[in-house]
């Protein structure tokens, strides 16, 4: 349970619930404390041992999500049957809902499935399997483990293909391997069957690959099925090569996130949502990994910048990015002013510029790591090994892109990893020219290894910025600032700047 000041009074019409989750505080009278859902123990060391929680929540791809919640919905369209909801691949790029329901007769499961859309959103969907009965463990309880897997039950039309084209066959065939299953279905969405933006970056590469044709990542996404996207490639792509849509509604000026985005475009999602429906916020990222992929910055930029001017004629742009993004955003940003285009804001999340970001050393170093594990916790070792874990693979898929380009083989980008290095080795190549535009960095305040000189010349960007760089401190960390609880604050500071055009 968590008590303060900060708690609130409950849930806007919803009594019961409430009821439920909030309750008085024995410690404070006046207050009450909130019942967060997780399950814990303290050991005889005096740590916090966490055992889990009671209402089934999980996280895929950014999103909380409560499997009993799934399940109701599942219930609702199809009453009186035994089923049960988890994930499967879990902490995998093919992780995935699945809902097994258990009948002696199969359930119309494509229909269902239309019913179940019209009641949970898109990162809610479950993939549906059918069993006769559920397996058993000697206790009685469901064993899980012995569930068929989906991708052979999940739809009757997976392994009928008599009636598929070549180019709709050929499409099932790139999505399973792309997603890691056997066998996908021609009515089947790659976005349901576990599948993200990240993932659909090789897809699409390894479709154009395949097939000669060009798909539009926009269509993509409104055509997720092989059958939907081979009508698609057959008429061709009418859309957007590199322009995605988060949230798309408004008519203020757009505020296009750049090619760092996020799986699923994660990072962006709780931003827009804070800003309002009146403010669109889109993303532009390459559609591909193919042999046409832009790598290079300069070069990427200029294709970015063709398709924004093409999309958005008129009017004002503002640019943000996070990470390696930000050197693509600036470049953006002059290319764009060069065609005669405003930009207006130009916001960089935390990122280092060209000079570099000067960091403390030697015993005031220990320092900042002993402020840094009081401000993140008991997670703090584990949130090291992981960005060791990160630096390993991407130094890995660097030398594997070095090797290749010494070689007489293609050192296109194929894999994520490879992809993210390509970048990575891209910026170094790309020297920065000063810009006009002025600069907004949002640092995080729980940075505690900056130096004075480094926030003095913004994060390193300031000798390139003409115009000016503001760096404001945000709560939150290099990119927990863009996500709940701290996200309201950096959304009302980019409110201020926006309203300021």
């Amino acid at each position: 349970a968590i008590g303060g000041p900060a708690v609130s009074q409950g849930y806007i019409a919803r009594p019961e619930q409430t009821k439920k989750s909030f309750r008085p505080n024995e410690f404070d009278p006046q207050g009450r404390i909130y019942c967060t859902g997780d399950r814990a123990i303290w050991h005889d060391d005096g740590n916090l041992g966490f055992l889990g929680r009671q209402d089934r929540q999980i996280k895929m791809r950014g999103f909380r999500i409560d499997l009993r919640h799934v399940e109701r919905a599942v219930e609702e369209c199809l009453p009186g049957v035994e089923l049960l909801c988890d994930v499967v691949d879990k902490n995998t790029p093919s992780a995935r809902l699945v809902v097994w329901i258990a009948s002696l007769e199969p359930p119309d499961l494509p229909t269902l499935a239309d019913d179940i859309a019209a009641l949970l959103p898109s990162y809610m969907r479950p993939t549906l399997a059918h069993v006769h009965e559920f397996p058993r463990t000697p206790n009685g309880k469901i064993d899980r483990q012995a569930l068929p897997l989906p991708s052979i039950v999940s739809s009757p039309s997976a392994s009928d293909k008599s009636e598929a084209s070549k180019l709709e066959a050929q499409i099932c065939e790139i999505m399973a391997k792309v997603l890691g299953l056997q066998d996908v279905g021609l009515d089947q969405s790659f976005f349901d069957l576990g599948g993200h933006s990240l993932l659909s970056i090789e897809f699409i590469g390894r479709i154009e690959a395949a097939t000669g044709k060009k798909l539009g990542i926009v269509d993509f996404y409104n055509n997720s099925t092989p059958r939907a996207l081979a009508k698609v490639l057959e008429v061709g792509s009418q859309s957007s090569k590199h322009i995605i849509p988060i949230q798309p509604k408004g008519s203020n000026p757009p505020l296009l996130a750049i090619h760092i985005l996020g799986a699923n475009e994660e990072y962006f999602h709780p931003l827009a949502k804070h800003l309002g429906p009146e403010q669109p916020v889109m993303g532009v990222s390459v559609g591909s990994l193919d042999e046409n992929t832009p790598t290079g910055i300069e070069f990427t930029a200029s294709r970015y910048c063709e398709d924004i001017n093409r999309h958005y004629p008129d009017g004002p742009i503002h640019l943000m990015a996070v990470s390696l993004g930000s050197y693509m955003a600036f470049e953006l940003a002059k290319q764009l002013h060069e065609s005669g285009r405003t930009v207006g804001m130009l916001a960089f999340f935390d990122a280092a510029g060209p000079k570099g970001r000067d960091r403390i050393k030697g015993i005031r170093k220990v320092g900042a790591h002993l402020r840094r594990a009081k401000y993140a916790g008991w997670g703090y070792p584990a949130q090291i090994l992981r960005n060791r874990i990160h630096n390993v693979r991407n130094t890995i898929a660097s030398y594997q892109i070095n090797r290749k380009t010494d070689s007489t083989t293609s050192h296109t980008p194929k894999t994520v990893f490879e992809f993210i290095a390509s970048n990575e080795i891209a910026v170094q190549q790309y020297t920065p020219k000063p810009l006009e535009i002025p600069l907004t960095i949002f640092r995080s305040e729980s940075d505690f290894f900056d130096t004075d000189e480094t926030r003095t010349n913004g994060l390193g960007w300031a000798p390139v910025a003409k115009a000016g760089c503001d760096v404001i401190d945000v709560p939150g960390g290099h990119l927990s600032m863009l996500q709940e609880p701290h996200i309201g604050t950096l959304a009302n500071e980019i409110k201020t700047i926006l309203q300021s055009f």
